[in-house]
């Protein structure tokens, strides 16, 4: 091992340029594969924090009564993917809206005209649209439901999204590692080429087979 350790460094020191260029061609293709993984982790990471924000909603009727909504939330908070059931009265609701539009447009109403509801949220890591759908199949059309703001129209978007950009990550990906393996390869060739009087030599003394290969995995 000690032999075969020195033999790659006094390898490398033979190749010169060919060896720094080899170095820097190795280094660059592995640093796209692993830029490239970085930016994959970071998109998955957007998606899920995007899905976190997927919320359903279900505005109920005056005439609900907190006991029966409690209950309707407990339903809800059974199915699949659903993470958190909230039921927000009118008063959290009137506050809510003050904080986020100012108390100017509730001041001027004689009353509160806010509806109170269940607010649903799911988890992220799972099919957040599916989660979705079926909370919307379960309250819509319910005695205690007069709307349900379920944000169609977005989900089906952000399905979309998230199926292009799975596929053009597929896609690059497999074109990045077909590159860089042709890259890698063509390098490891030209350190080859670039001994192979060394290599004679070596097997010319006795080398075997198994200590050159040894000699390129150090220098490696």
């Amino acid at each position: 091992m000690s032999r075969a350790f020195r033999e790659g460094l006094v390898a490398l020191w033979r190749t010169g340029t060919v060896g720094v260029f080899s170095a820097v061609a190795v280094g660059a293709s592995l640093l796209l594969v692993g830029i490239f993984v970085q930016v994959i982790d970071a998109a998955r990471g957007l998606s899920a924090s995007v899905k976190d924000r997927v919320e359903v909603e279900a505005y109920l009727k005056d005439s609900a009564s907190r006991a029966h909504a409690q209950k309707l939330a407990e339903q809800i908070a059974g199915l699949t993917g659903v993470v958190d059931v909230s039921y927000i009265d009118k008063a959290a609701a009137s506050k809510e809206f003050r904080e986020m539009f100012g108390d100017a447009l509730l001041d001027a109403l004689s009353a509160n005209p806010l509806p109170a509801s269940i607010r649903v949220r799911f988890d992220p890591t799972g099919d957040v649209t599916v989660s979705a759908r079926e909370v919307i199949a379960v309250v819509e059309g319910h005695d205690l439901v007069e709307s349900i703001d379920g944000g169609e129209a977005w989900l089906s978007g952000l399905d979309r999204a998230l199926e292009i950009a799975t596929g053009v990550g597929v896609v690059l990906g497999i074109v990045l590692c077909v590159a860089c393996t042709f890259a890698v390869s063509n390098t490891s060739k030209l350190m080859v080429l670039a001994q192979r009087e060394a290599i004679e030599v070596m097997r010319l003394v006795g080398a075997t087979r198994a200590f050159v290969r040894m000699t390129f995995l150090i220098g490696g």
